[in-house]
């Protein structure tokens, strides 16, 4: 398009306009609007600048003299316009007329719209203006969008939205609530409001207030319901009233619209904040909002519009809000908001002015739009990702042309596979790079029938190494493009080839080892057999081929197999080494089994060891050594019996020479009872030592068990005692005088190892469960390590497997019971005793006790009570051995009880049920444990407990190991009494139970 900016073309015709040229060229400049001036054979006589401007046709297209239709044709062709706009612009050109037509500017590319105003002129030509009316149109566009919002949100409010004309005519019902009157969105435009209430006198009252320029609001009914209705005049410049604007709600029910409204607010799919413009403040928000933005409501109704923004997009943002308040636009595209997590998401804004309570305010409808933005920048990053990725990608990567005549593009690790630099690569045939071209012959085929080649190998040429043997991947693009990776396995072909060989090595091994070796995958579920040595699958009866992917169940005891499996889940899951002893089917193994990480996974490993036969040569040896102490065990009885019984058969000789003497005879006695006391000191040490003693558990203080009996048995002596123990010791549940035996034994061994003097250190320490310092073989759980450490002359390293041996002293005086009972003590009570010692040096006997966790230490202090003298009673005596029968009637009638006396339980159930009878109740039964053919106490009182509750039962047995005895009163017991007993313990037991 040339115009008139050379001259070589004219604006207008100087033969057709020969007069008032310069007149004419300034009119033509200044009109706004686009001109031209066609005669009646259609040549074009003027136009002006404007034209040009607006349609911008190829340089040359419109000059004065050219046919105006061809102007037309070139125009169409170049914008797209169809026939029919064309048929428009040429024809029907004697009337006058306007019509409006959108087209593409050539130049800019940009879709414009055009009014074009037609007016003939007498000499049958015409003048044809052509206004740019875009920005109208765009405006229209955007009015429309802003009125289509505006009525989306008025039809979510239940309510009614009114618009009526200054007669009364509706002239818009919108909103949820016409429902509620049976009618649809717009069903009353064009009738009249006081038609509507025309039996309503005061809404009628209240429209003509509305009409005459007065605010009102009103309660009305329509239709059965209650309508809160607010409605304000509308005026037009010059202060008249054009109309009236409303709204009406149903307030039948105000908490129920409420919460309809609510509802409503809440469960929209877009985000909705209302906010105060003024103030630019949130004034209400849904949940759709809060849950975009992470805040809560009343978190959202304290922020800012500056708030929920990034500092750097506020001042644009900032200018749309005032715009979207202004009505200039409604919608503000993409903006930029900021979550509670500080995290920026992107939205699409809607937003319309409204009177909210009386109140101007902005509705403000959000549209999430983060993923399309992401999606569009993940585009843009995944494009300079690939590049990154193809660039500086660990694999060789490549396109060429199917027919190997030029490398289009190559990443380094391609250039260093091939030992060239990218100019020697780009551009130049990729068929120099094969060793032997048949090969890529034979992949090319594959390609061009299969689309894609997967790990084909070939051999390529590097510049400076050589041959290299190398894998590759490729696939056909469009245009016959070939991409690809190259993997050189060159290394990985020498490194399978080692493999290969250390396989066949390690099949030898498993195939000759002298030792059961195996592999296994392990999960919580099961343990599965990857590979095992052929004597192993032997040893099960299997071949080798046969116990590969089998479970433990499937090869070993339902019992034997679930602790396997048990066991090698702990070595996998702890990552532990542990070694086992096991038996199966009468053979006995060890194992050691460690975890391996293989491929990223976790196996066991495992190698197992026969030692039955060590096993047999040490169980020979153990039972050598057994027989020798039960020799030794049995010599030392017989002799510290005779000795005891030496004395009181001694003593009892004398008692009966010196008979008519009573002071002599009863001193006699009395030393005669006093070996009889040893004896019974004897026996209890052999059952402690032995399965029997079993311990009368309670929580004690350990503080003071230990304190106490150290004290006692360092009496008198030159040893220092050091005790260092913690306030917060736990609790022990034990038979505290057991416990202070043990500690009396190990102190007074350890005080007779320092005949001139020494120390003797004592410290305590809670262990927690799962400490590394308990020694193996106590079960988990909780300890309390008492260490008992002294100065003296150590114990010699060949006698300290058999301390713990019973009679085995080598002291002057001692028994060798003192150890051997302490050992069966602190068994009995779940526990270990160990010792560490160096002669010269000093001994430490290390002693662990289950503990009660977290109970703090308490003083136990334990009183006798004080008993008064038994009053007379009626005691039955329950016994199988009729001299104990004899003699318990003899006690118990010198202690003035009246006695009577049964052999066996049924006997003793009995006579209880006649006393009974007769009115004359037993007070006491003396029950023996075990009565040999008959029934026994324990059955005995439970007979009792169910003739009368309240019997007073005593319990009595020389099986101090009985678990009736530790546990008496859960028997139905009140006390027990031990063989042998003397008359001052039955008399002491007696006065407790009649007492208490």
């Amino acid at each position: 398009m040339t115009g008139n900016s050379e001259g070589n073309s004219k604006s207008f015709d100087k033969n057709y306009f020969p007069q008032q040229t310069d007149v004419l060229n300034i009119v033509l400049d200044n009109i706004t609007q686009g001109m031209v001036v066609v005669g009646p054979d259609y040549r074009t006589l003027a136009f002006n600048r404007h034209f040009e401007e607006i349609f911008q046709l190829p340089a040359g297209t419109v000059n004065v003299g050219v046919d105006f239709r061809e102007i037309l044709k070139i125009w169409a062709e170049v914008t797209g316009q169809d026939q029919q706009m064309l048929n428009r612009a040429i024809y029907n050109l004697d009337e006058p007329t306007t019509f409006e037509f959108e087209f593409i500017q050539l130049i800019k590319g940009e879709l414009r719209w055009c009014r074009l105003t037609h007016n003939p002129l007498p000499q049958k030509g015409f003048v044809r203006t052509f206004t740019d009316i875009t920005e109208h149109k765009q405006k229209e566009v955007s009015l429309r969008e802003k009125e289509r919002h505006l009525r989306s949100v008025i039809s979510a409010i239940s309510a009614i939205m009114w618009d009526l004309d200054a007669s009364g005519t509706i002239l818009l019902s919108e909103g949820a609530a016409l429902a509620q009157l049976d009618l649809k969105a717009g069903e009353l435009v064009g009738q009249s409001a006081f038609e509507v209430y025309k039996n309503d006198p005061e809404a009628l009252a209240f429209l003509r207030r509305g009409l005459a320029g007065e605010e009102f609001s009103a309660e009305i009914r329509l239709k059965g319901i209650y309508w809160s209705n607010h409605f304000i005049p509308r005026f037009d410049e010059k202060g008249k009233v054009v109309g009236l604007i409303g709204v009406s709600m149903d307030i039948s029910d105000q908490k129920d619209s409420e919460v309809r409204f609510r509802t409503v607010f809440e469960n929209a799919i877009d985000g909705i904040m209302i906010a105060d413009p003024a103030q630019k403040k949130n004034i209400e928000a849904n949940k759709a909002i809060s849950d975009m933005l992470g805040y809560s409501r009343d978190e959202l109704l304290k922020l800012r519009v500056e708030d929920m923004h990034p500092r750097e997009d506020l001042s644009r943002i900032l200018d749309l809000f005032e715009r979207q308040v202004r009505g200039e636009i409604s919608l503000a595209p993409d903006i930029p908001m900021l979550k509670k997590d500080g995290s920026v998401i992107y939205c699409d804004v809607n937003s319309t002015s409204a009177v909210l309570g009386g109140k101007q305010c902005l509705v403000g409808i959000f549209r999430e739009i983060t993923d399309r933005k992401r999606a569009e920048e993940t585009l843009r990053v995944s494009e300079e990702k690939f590049r990154y990725l193809f660039d500086n990608a660990e694999i060789a990567m490549f396109r060429s042309r199917l027919d190997g005549s030029e490398t289009l593009d190559v990443n380094k690790k391609f250039l260093d596979l091939v030992g060239r630099t990218r100019e020697e690569t780009l551009g130049k045939p990729s068929v120099i790079l094969w060793e032997d071209p048949k090969e890529r012959e034979k992949m090319v085929c594959m390609l061009k029938e299969n689309g894609s080649v997967s790990n084909f190998e070939f051999k390529m040429l590097n510049k400076q190494k050589g041959t290299r043997h190398c894998s590759t991947s490729l696939r056909i693009c469009p245009q016959q493009i070939v991409i690809g990776s190259i993997a050189d396995i060159t290394e990985r072909d020498q490194a399978e080839q080692a493999l290969r060989q250390a396989n066949e090595m390690f099949a030898l091994f498993m195939h000759y080892s002298p030792i059961y070796v195996y592999i296994k995958e392990v999960t919580a579920i099961e343990s599965r057999v990857i590979q095992a040595s052929e004597n192993f699958s032997q040893m099960i009866g299997l071949r080798g081929s046969q116990i590969a992917g089998k479970t433990m169940e499937e090869l070993f005891p339902a019992e034997f197999a679930a602790k396997i499996s048990a066991d090698d889940w702990a070595v996998v899951s702890r990552g532990e080494m542990v070694e086992l002893d096991e038996e199966l089917n009468g053979k006995y193994y060890t194992t050691m089994k460690f975890p391996i990480v293989q491929g990223g996974r976790t196996l066991l490993a495992g190698y197992t060891i026969d030692i039955t036969d060590r096993k047999r040569l040490e169980e020979q040896s153990l039972r050598a050594q057994k027989l020798e102490s039960i020799g030794t065990l049995a010599g030392g009885i017989a002799h510290d019996f005779n000795n005891l019984l030496q004395g009181v058969f001694g003593y009892i000789s004398l008692a009966k020479m010196t008979i008519g003497n009573k002071e002599k005879c009863t001193d006699s006695l009395e030393q005669a009872e006093k070996a009889l006391h040893q004896t019974i000191n004897l026996t209890n040490q052999l059952l402690t030592f032995s399965k029997g003693g079993k311990p009368f558990k309670k929580r004690i203080d350990l503080r003071t068990v230990i304190e106490n009996s150290a004290k006692f048995m360092l009496s008198g002596s030159r040893t220092d005692f050091r005790p260092t123990i913690p306030e917060d010791l736990w609790q022990a549940e034990a038979d505290a005088g057991q416990i202070g035996q043990v500690i009396q034994n190990i102190v007074l061994n350890a005080d007779q190892a320092m005949p001139v003097g020494g120390t003797i250190s004592i410290t305590a320490a809670n262990i927690s469960e799962g400490n590394t310092s308990l020694p193996p073989g106590l079960q988990r759980g909780n300890y309390i390590a008492v260490s008992i450490q002294d100065t003296g002359i150590g114990i010699p390293e060949q006698y300290l497997t058999k301390i713990f041996d019973p009679y085995f002293t080598t002291k002057e005086r001692g028994n060798g019971l003192g150890l051997a009972t302490s050992y069966s003590i602190i068994k009995n009570h779940g526990g270990m005793i160990d010792v560490i010692s160096k002669s010269g040096v000093g001994s430490t006997f290390m002693i662990y006790l289950p503990a009660i966790a977290g109970q703090p230490r308490k003083e136990v202090t334990e009183t006798r009570p004080q008993l008064s003298q038994s009053r007379k009673s009626k005691v039955l005596v329950m016994d199988d051995e009729a001299a104990i029968r004899d003699m318990s009637s003899e006690l118990l009638s010198m202690l003035g009880h009246d006695v009577e006396v049964a052999r066996n339980g049924q006997e003793a159930l009995e006579k209880y049920k006649h006393a009974i009878d007769m009115g004359t109740l037993f007070d006491i039964v003396i029950l023996d444990l075990t009565i040999r053919g008959g029934m026994g106490g324990v059955e005995t009182v439970q007979q009792l407990l169910k003739i009368d509750p309240q019997v007073k039962a005593i319990v009595s047995s020389g099986y101090t190991d009985d678990a009736a005895l530790a546990n008496y009163i859960s028997q139905g017991f009140k006390a027990c009494l031990n063989k042998p007993y003397d008359i001052d313990a039955l008399k002491d037991v007696l006065n407790k139970i009649l007492n208490s």
